[in-house]
């Protein structure tokens, strides 16, 4: 009984104190500190660019690299559509432009995603150009590439002066298998690039515009001198 006694003290004595510092393996959790949560800065929403509308006038500038000048481009989309048969089927716009070339002088020209005009040339009626209430018929050319999608105005001069004061422009042409189809354009505020005392006078060559020489210039020439008569 004596040794058993012992062994119960002894047994009783390993057992007792505290279980957490006895324990194998086992890792106390770190202290907590007041360190204040750290916030990501809020970076402000960019708003996205506004959306160009493609039916009022838009502008272009690139280099011509034959001249060392800027060759400047008005264009504008029609505001309605038109759909055409097989093989030019799907709706579509025309586009009525207004460049102004180092080189070549002034062009008006439109032209349609997918079809052939078929108004332009010597033995044709001409395209139908109406500004606000005034009604004109205007001579064409295709393209001089033979790309009979584009039509370039006659008298450049006489329809940027009608276009300048016109809010609606509807221009009316005949395409092969459709008949005559109509392009309304939203043209108000149309503004030239230059105006007559600014550049070079020109003498009209029917298409395009060509500007004076420089030893036309010297001798004070102007558009009367061949033509016979202000434009």
């Amino acid at each position: 009984m004596k040794y058993l006694t012992v062994v119960i003290i002894l047994l009783s004595g390993c057992c007792s104190g505290n279980p957490d510092n006895n324990a194998v393996g086992v890792v106390s959790p770190p202290a907590k500190t007041n360190t204040a949560e750290i916030t990501p800065p809020i970076t402000p929403a960019i708003p996205p660019p506004p959306v160009q509308r493609l039916d009022t006038w838009n502008s272009h500038e690139e280099m011509d690299i034959a001249s060392g000048k800027m060759l400047r481009v008005r264009r504008i989309l029609s505001s309605n559509y038109v759909e055409l048969g097989f093989p030019y089927q799907g709706m579509q716009k025309g586009q009525l432009t207004v460049r102004d070339h180092p080189r070549f002088g002034t062009d008006v020209f439109f032209a349609i995603q997918r079809g052939q005009i078929v108004s332009c040339g010597h033995y044709r009626d001409g395209i139908t150009v109406r500004f606000d209430n005034a009604v004109k018929t205007w001579r064409c050319e295709n393209g001089a590439d033979g790309s009979n999608d584009i039509a370039f105005f006659n008298k450049t001069t006489d329809f940027l002066r009608y276009l300048q004061k016109a809010e609606v422009t509807v221009i009316t042409m005949s395409i092969f298998q459709e008949g005559e189809r109509s392009f309304e354009f939203n043209t108000k505020g149309f503004v030239p690039y230059e105006t007559k005392q600014d550049r070079p006078r020109t003498v009209s060559r029917d298409r395009y515009e060509e500007p004076l020489t420089h030893t036309e210039q010297e001798y004070g020439l102007s558009p009367t001198s061949y033509l016979g008569g202000e434009e």
